[in-house]
């Protein structure tokens, strides 16, 4: 009923969009709700109130809307706020970031760069597309959450080692063992089947148990079809 309830609003425009975009900000656990209302803030802003509808909404929870303001910080010339957002716990917010900050004319990967020589300060950035050489080094970090993220910027990059990366299918936190296990499923034919089948024993980390099970699966598969099998 909410939900249908602003959908109309939004329609016959019976809302300003500063009121949109305080809703989208401060609304909770109805995502619908948020982004219906910070999109259509966003395209009923004129040039006056523009920066009153942005402002609100990179301060939201949801990364769905934060997305959207940071995107709207393009259309106000803030293009410099963005750089805030690089390192957003959000992959979507961050490649929103990255737009903006690249449409202002400045190259984002020195100042991921900058970041990642920091990762405590900020975990995320290590989920950039950094040079590879440093997503490697920040797997061995000692923030799982920095370590997970180094593992996904590497298979965005289409940068992983299987033999290099296997290792983190024992790693303590269940956070790693899960980014690492779905950054190897493309590679599972080639990865060892006795190593993963010693994954599998009851003196394993359930993660590392879980994760085992599933690039068994995934392994047979890709043999079924014809694969090149690993050592």
């Amino acid at each position: 009923m909410r939900r249908l309830a602003y959908r109309i609003a939004v329609d016959r425009q019976l809302l300003p969009p500063a009121e949109l975009a305080r809703t989208a900000a401060t609304a909770s656990g109805d995502t619908s709700v948020q982004t219906l209302c910070a999109d259509a803030a966003l395209a009923g802003a004129g040039e006056d109130d523009y920066d009153a509808v942005v402002a609100p909404l990179p301060a939201s929870r949801s990364p769905q809307v934060r997305s959207a303001g940071v995107t709207g910080l393009r259309r106000t010339g803030r293009h410099r706020e963005a750089i805030a957002f690089l390192a957003d716990r959000s992959a979507l917010v961050r490649a929103c970031a990255r737009y903006v900050v690249r449409q202002g004319g400045t190259d984002p990967l020195p100042l991921y760069r900058s970041m990642c020589a920091d990762p405590t300060r900020h975990p995320a950035a290590a989920g950039s597309r950094a040079d590879v050489d440093t997503l490697w080094h920040l797997t061995g970090h000692q923030l799982p959450v920095v370590r997970a993220h180094a593992v996904s910027a590497l298979c965005s990059l289409d940068a992983v080692r299987p033999d290099r990366l296997r290792p983190l299918l024992d790693d303590l936190s269940a956070v790693v063992v899960r980014a690492a296990a779905r950054a190897l499923q493309p590679h599972a034919a080639t990865l060892d089947t006795d190593l993963l089948r010693a994954g599998l024993a009851p003196d394993r980390a359930r993660p590392t148990r879980i994760a085992a099970r599933r690039l068994l699966e995934a392994q047979e598969r890709a043999l079924a079809r014809g694969a090149r099998p690993g050592p």
